[in-house]
């Protein structure tokens, strides 16, 4: 799908949904459980958003996207193999401070390209 001029209701909704997104991306910063669900919100407005602008998602915001989804479920599902092994989760054990922490940067590098991408829309 090439970039192709857009005008009219298309712009417009492609705008509003650029915006829309990045409350989804900010709520991704929780944790990899609820911030995997609102990650996965935010990748279905930007399908949307992308769909109605004819135009293709820009590799500053799909590669830190793509890298933020995959560590967070990693993450989760270290957490929940820690849980099913007994081991006790009130002190949080190095690996998943540092894989929340790495989680946690990555969502806001994916902050910054949305909200990049969405002023990028309206330089057009």
């Amino acid at each position: 799908m090439a970039n192709i001029s857009v005008t009219g209701p298309r712009r417009v909704l492609h705008r509003i949904l650029m915006i829309v997104a990045v409350p989804f991306l900010v709520l991704g910063l929780i944790d990899p459980l609820e911030g995997g669900l609102a990650l996965l919100i935010a990748l279905g407005i930007y399908l949307v958003a992308f769909i109605a602008g004819r135009s293709r998602p820009a590799r500053f915001l799909w590669i830190p996207y793509t890298i933020s989804i995959l560590v967070g479920a990693l993450v989760l599902a270290y957490a929940v193999w820690l849980n099913s092994s007994g081991e006790d989760l009130r002190s949080f054990p190095l690996a998943l401070r540092v894989g929340l922490t790495i989680y946690e940067a990555s969502v806001l590098v994916t902050i910054g390209a949305g909200v990049f991408a969405a002023v990028r829309t309206f330089r057009r």
